[in-house]
Protein backbone atom coordinates (compact mmCIF):
# COMPACT_ATOMS: atom_id res chain seq x y z
CA UNK A 1 0.00 0.00 0.00
CA UNK A 2 1.38 3.42 -0.94
CA UNK A 3 1.53 6.28 1.53
CA UNK A 4 -1.25 7.98 -0.41
CA UNK A 5 -3.47 4.94 -0.10
CA UNK A 6 -2.70 4.74 3.61
CA UNK A 7 -3.59 8.40 4.11
CA UNK A 8 -6.88 8.00 2.26
CA UNK A 9 -7.82 4.91 4.25
CA UNK A 10 -6.93 6.62 7.53
CA UNK A 11 -9.15 9.58 6.72
CA UNK A 12 -12.05 7.22 6.03
CA UNK A 13 -11.40 5.65 9.45
CA UNK A 14 -12.17 9.02 11.05
CA UNK A 15 -8.75 10.61 11.52
CA UNK A 16 -8.51 14.29 10.63
CA UNK A 17 -6.68 15.47 7.53
CA UNK A 18 -3.36 16.18 9.25
CA UNK A 19 -3.44 12.94 11.23
CA UNK A 20 -4.12 10.94 8.07
CA UNK A 21 -0.95 12.22 6.41
CA UNK A 22 1.27 11.95 9.48
CA UNK A 23 0.04 8.48 10.42
CA UNK A 24 0.80 7.27 6.91
CA UNK A 25 4.49 7.95 7.66
CA UNK A 26 4.55 6.82 11.31
CA UNK A 27 6.76 3.82 10.52
CA UNK A 28 9.31 5.99 8.71
CA UNK A 29 9.38 8.38 11.66
CA UNK A 30 9.77 5.48 14.08
CA UNK A 31 6.96 6.56 16.36
CA UNK A 32 3.85 4.84 17.61
CA UNK A 33 0.57 5.34 15.81
CA UNK A 34 -0.94 6.90 18.94
CA UNK A 35 1.95 9.34 19.24
CA UNK A 36 1.70 10.35 15.58
CA UNK A 37 -2.04 10.92 15.96
CA UNK A 38 -1.57 13.15 19.00
CA UNK A 39 1.19 15.19 17.35
CA UNK A 40 -1.06 15.97 14.38
CA UNK A 41 -4.36 16.23 16.25
CA UNK A 42 -4.39 20.05 16.52
CA UNK A 43 -3.93 20.71 12.80
CA UNK A 44 -7.21 19.33 11.45
CA UNK A 45 -9.67 21.68 9.78
CA UNK A 46 -6.98 24.20 8.93
CA UNK A 47 -5.59 24.36 12.49
CA UNK A 48 -8.27 23.52 15.02
CA UNK A 49 -11.11 24.14 12.56
CA UNK A 50 -9.97 27.73 11.88
CA UNK A 51 -9.90 27.01 8.13
CA UNK A 52 -6.36 28.33 7.71
CA UNK A 53 -3.53 26.21 6.23
CA UNK A 54 -4.95 22.83 5.18
CA UNK A 55 -4.18 20.09 7.67
CA UNK A 56 -2.84 17.92 4.85
CA UNK A 57 -0.16 20.55 4.17
CA UNK A 58 0.59 20.81 7.88
CA UNK A 59 0.88 17.03 7.98
CA UNK A 60 3.49 17.11 5.22
CA UNK A 61 5.43 19.72 7.19
CA UNK A 62 5.32 17.67 10.39
CA UNK A 63 6.69 14.56 8.68
CA UNK A 64 9.29 16.54 6.72
CA UNK A 65 10.45 18.19 9.93
CA UNK A 66 10.90 14.88 11.70
CA UNK A 67 12.65 13.13 8.83
CA UNK A 68 14.55 15.98 7.17
CA UNK A 69 14.44 18.90 9.60
CA UNK A 70 17.09 20.61 11.71
CA UNK A 71 17.25 20.35 15.50
CA UNK A 72 19.52 23.18 16.65
CA UNK A 73 18.98 26.92 17.10
CA UNK A 74 19.89 27.45 13.47
CA UNK A 75 19.92 30.83 11.77
CA UNK A 76 21.68 30.00 8.52
CA UNK A 77 21.71 27.39 5.79
CA UNK A 78 20.04 24.44 7.62
CA UNK A 79 16.99 26.57 8.39
CA UNK A 80 16.92 28.12 4.91
CA UNK A 81 17.24 24.72 3.24
CA UNK A 82 14.43 23.26 5.31
CA UNK A 83 12.11 26.21 4.74
CA UNK A 84 12.82 25.90 1.01
CA UNK A 85 11.75 22.25 1.21
CA UNK A 86 8.50 23.15 2.98
CA UNK A 87 7.78 25.82 0.38
CA UNK A 88 8.37 23.28 -2.39
CA UNK A 89 5.92 20.86 -0.81
CA UNK A 90 3.31 23.57 -0.28
CA UNK A 91 3.71 24.93 -3.80
CA UNK A 92 3.28 21.51 -5.39
CA UNK A 93 0.14 20.99 -3.32
CA UNK A 94 -1.12 24.44 -4.37
CA UNK A 95 -0.51 23.70 -8.06
CA UNK A 96 -2.47 20.46 -7.88
CA UNK A 97 -5.36 21.75 -5.76
CA UNK A 98 -5.54 25.49 -6.32
CA UNK A 99 -4.76 26.55 -2.75
CA UNK A 100 -3.20 25.46 0.52
CA UNK A 101 -5.91 27.23 2.56
CA UNK A 102 -8.69 25.12 4.04
CA UNK A 103 -11.49 27.65 3.50
CA UNK A 104 -10.56 27.96 -0.16
CA UNK A 105 -10.39 24.22 -0.67
CA UNK A 106 -13.82 23.85 0.95
CA UNK A 107 -15.34 26.90 -0.75
CA UNK A 108 -19.04 26.32 -1.34
CA UNK A 109 -19.01 23.35 1.03
CA UNK A 110 -18.38 24.83 4.46
CA UNK A 111 -16.76 27.80 6.15
CA UNK A 112 -17.78 26.79 9.65
CA UNK A 113 -15.13 27.51 12.29
CA UNK A 114 -17.08 26.09 15.22
CA UNK A 115 -14.84 23.71 17.18
CA UNK A 116 -17.37 20.88 17.05
CA UNK A 117 -16.51 18.75 14.00
CA UNK A 118 -19.14 17.70 11.50
CA UNK A 119 -20.41 14.15 11.82
CA UNK A 120 -18.65 11.69 9.51
CA UNK A 121 -21.66 10.60 7.48
CA UNK A 122 -21.76 9.23 3.92
CA UNK A 123 -22.79 12.70 2.76
CA UNK A 124 -19.78 14.20 4.55
CA UNK A 125 -17.38 12.01 2.58
CA UNK A 126 -19.22 12.56 -0.70
CA UNK A 127 -19.18 16.37 -0.62
CA UNK A 128 -15.68 16.97 0.76
CA UNK A 129 -12.37 16.64 -1.10
CA UNK A 130 -10.46 16.00 2.12
CA UNK A 131 -9.73 12.31 1.49
CA UNK A 132 -8.34 13.09 -1.95
CA UNK A 133 -6.31 15.99 -0.51
CA UNK A 134 -4.78 13.66 2.09
CA UNK A 135 -3.88 11.19 -0.66
CA UNK A 136 -2.37 13.99 -2.73
CA UNK A 137 -0.28 15.35 0.17
CA UNK A 138 1.06 11.91 1.08
CA UNK A 139 1.99 11.20 -2.54
CA UNK A 140 3.80 14.54 -2.88
CA UNK A 141 5.73 13.88 0.30
CA UNK A 142 6.51 10.29 -0.66
CA UNK A 143 8.03 11.45 -3.95
CA UNK A 144 10.06 14.13 -2.21
CA UNK A 145 11.43 11.69 0.35
CA UNK A 146 12.36 9.23 -2.39
CA UNK A 147 14.08 12.05 -4.26
CA UNK A 148 16.06 13.04 -1.17
CA UNK A 149 16.94 9.42 -0.50
CA UNK A 150 18.23 8.90 -4.04
CA UNK A 151 20.43 11.98 -3.82
CA UNK A 152 21.75 11.13 -0.35
CA UNK A 153 19.93 13.99 1.41
CA UNK A 154 18.69 13.16 4.87
CA UNK A 155 21.29 10.39 5.26
CA UNK A 156 22.23 11.56 8.74
CA UNK A 157 18.62 11.43 9.89
CA UNK A 158 18.39 7.89 8.56
CA UNK A 159 21.42 6.91 10.60
CA UNK A 160 19.88 8.43 13.71
CA UNK A 161 16.67 6.48 13.08
CA UNK A 162 18.60 3.21 12.78
CA UNK A 163 20.47 4.02 16.00
CA UNK A 164 17.17 4.59 17.79
CA UNK A 165 15.83 1.31 16.48
CA UNK A 166 18.91 -0.52 17.78
CA UNK A 167 18.31 0.88 21.28
CA UNK A 168 14.94 -0.81 21.64
CA UNK A 169 16.71 -3.71 23.36
CA UNK A 170 18.34 -1.30 25.83
CA UNK A 171 15.03 -0.42 27.46
CA UNK A 172 14.82 -1.96 30.95
CA UNK A 173 11.96 -4.45 31.51
CA UNK A 174 9.98 -2.22 33.86
CA UNK A 175 9.82 0.38 31.11
CA UNK A 176 8.23 -1.72 28.40
CA UNK A 177 5.07 -0.35 26.88
CA UNK A 178 3.96 2.54 24.73
CA UNK A 179 5.49 5.33 26.84
CA UNK A 180 8.85 3.58 26.97
CA UNK A 181 9.19 3.10 23.23
CA UNK A 182 8.11 6.69 22.64
CA UNK A 183 10.78 7.91 25.04
CA UNK A 184 13.46 5.93 23.22
CA UNK A 185 12.67 7.92 20.10
CA UNK A 186 12.31 11.28 21.85
CA UNK A 187 15.76 11.20 23.46
CA UNK A 188 18.56 11.09 20.86
CA UNK A 189 21.16 10.04 23.44
CA UNK A 190 19.43 9.00 26.68
CA UNK A 191 21.66 9.11 29.74
CA UNK A 192 21.10 7.95 33.29
CA UNK A 193 19.09 11.08 34.13
CA UNK A 194 16.61 10.31 31.35
CA UNK A 195 16.33 6.64 32.35
CA UNK A 196 15.74 7.64 35.96
CA UNK A 197 13.09 10.13 34.87
CA UNK A 198 11.28 7.45 32.90
CA UNK A 199 11.73 4.94 35.71
CA UNK A 200 10.09 7.32 38.19
CA UNK A 201 7.21 7.86 35.78
CA UNK A 202 6.77 4.08 35.52
CA UNK A 203 6.72 3.80 39.30
CA UNK A 204 3.97 6.42 39.54
CA UNK A 205 1.86 4.46 37.09
CA UNK A 206 2.65 1.08 38.65
CA UNK A 207 4.48 1.02 42.02
CA UNK A 208 5.42 -2.61 41.34
CA UNK A 209 6.96 -1.91 37.93
CA UNK A 210 10.33 -3.60 37.69
CA UNK A 211 9.91 -5.35 41.02
CA UNK A 212 11.73 -8.62 41.58
CA UNK A 213 9.69 -11.51 40.25
CA UNK A 214 7.95 -9.40 37.64
CA UNK A 215 6.18 -11.93 35.41
CA UNK A 216 6.43 -9.71 32.32
CA UNK A 217 10.16 -9.90 31.79
CA UNK A 218 11.17 -9.73 28.15
CA UNK A 219 13.14 -12.74 26.89
CA UNK A 220 16.01 -10.39 26.00
CA UNK A 221 16.18 -9.19 29.61
CA UNK A 222 16.16 -12.28 31.79
CA UNK A 223 18.90 -10.91 34.00
CA UNK A 224 18.64 -8.27 36.71
CA UNK A 225 16.30 -5.42 35.91
CA UNK A 226 18.30 -2.13 35.99
CA UNK A 227 15.16 -0.44 37.30
CA UNK A 228 15.01 -2.66 40.34
CA UNK A 229 17.14 -0.46 42.58
CA UNK A 230 18.24 -3.20 44.97
CA UNK A 231 21.74 -3.58 46.32
CA UNK A 232 24.07 -5.89 44.42
CA UNK A 233 25.89 -7.08 47.53
CA UNK A 234 28.68 -4.52 47.31
CA UNK A 235 26.74 -1.58 48.63
CA UNK A 236 26.11 -0.24 45.13
CA UNK A 237 22.77 0.25 43.49
CA UNK A 238 22.15 -1.47 40.21
CA UNK A 239 21.59 1.41 37.82
CA UNK A 240 24.13 3.80 39.36
CA UNK A 241 25.84 6.35 37.15
CA UNK A 242 28.62 3.94 36.27
CA UNK A 243 26.27 1.25 34.99
CA UNK A 244 26.07 0.88 31.23
CA UNK A 245 22.42 0.39 30.32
Amino acid sequence: MTHGEKAGALFLEGYNCAQSVVLAFADEMGILKETAARIASSFGGGLGQLREVCGCVSGMAIVAGELLGYSGPETGKPKADHYALIQELAEEFRKKNGSIICRDLLSGITSDTAPVPEARTDDYYKKRPCKDLAVCAAEILERKLEERKSTGSGEKRSEIREDKESRRHDVPPCMWGEAAWTAVFIWPQPGMAEWNQLHNACRQIDPNAGAEGDSQKHPDHQEDDPCDLKHDGHGDHIGDQGTDL
